[in-house]
């Protein structure tokens, strides 16, 4: 099986556990419990459990852009009539070339090159630096100099490879 269609089965499993988890606590809110703050709350409480995972999902331009590139293929649902959020079924079979969108060209780096390509500028997310790509949720890849989200980092991260950028903050 190649890795595109494994990366797929790992990502279904898990987006349909995460999203029977919330439905599971939606249901379980005494009825007088709002669902939208229920949901604050869970975030608040996640947040020191996997902060790596929320800045990513938050703040990192690629979430947004899969967020932006799946939401109009969701069927349009209302808010049920009992309070709750209206959550939707997953995409049954979602287009593999979208999958291979969002999975690629662009590639973590699981280590630091000996340089920058041609080309290719290196970027980091919000995320601290850390002495390990991927710890801690800290990754970095390899971009195009024009992309519009970057800004150049003087963290003193990777120094030996010249300037490099991270990702903008996005503003709310």
């Amino acid at each position: 099986m190649n890795d595109v269609k494994r990366t797929h089965q790992v990502v279904k499993r898990t987006a349909a556990l995460v999203s029977a988890a919330l439905d599971k606590m939606v249901s379980d809110l005494p009825e007088e419990t709002n669902p939208q703050r229920a949901l604050e709350l869970m975030i608040a409480e996640l947040t020191p459990l996997q902060p790596w995972f929320l800045e990513l999902i938050f703040e990192d331009h690629l979430f947004k852009e899969a967020y932006e590139a799946a939401r109009p293929r969701l069927p349009a649902t209302e808010p049920s009539k009992d309070g709750g959020l209206g959550l939707v079924s997953p995409i049954a079979d979602p287009d593999p070339e979208v999958i291979g969108a969002l999975l690629g060209p662009m590639q973590y780096l699981s280590s630091l090159p000996e340089a920058v390509p041609l080309g290719s500028v290196l970027v980091h997310n919000s995320v601290r630096p850390q002495p390990v790509l991927g710890s801690s949720g800290f990754r970095a890849w390899m971009e195009p100099p024009d992309a519009p989200h970057l800004v150049v980092c003087g963290c003193g991260w990777a120094s030996e490879l010249g300037p490099h950028y991270r990702v903008a903050p996005t503003r709310h």
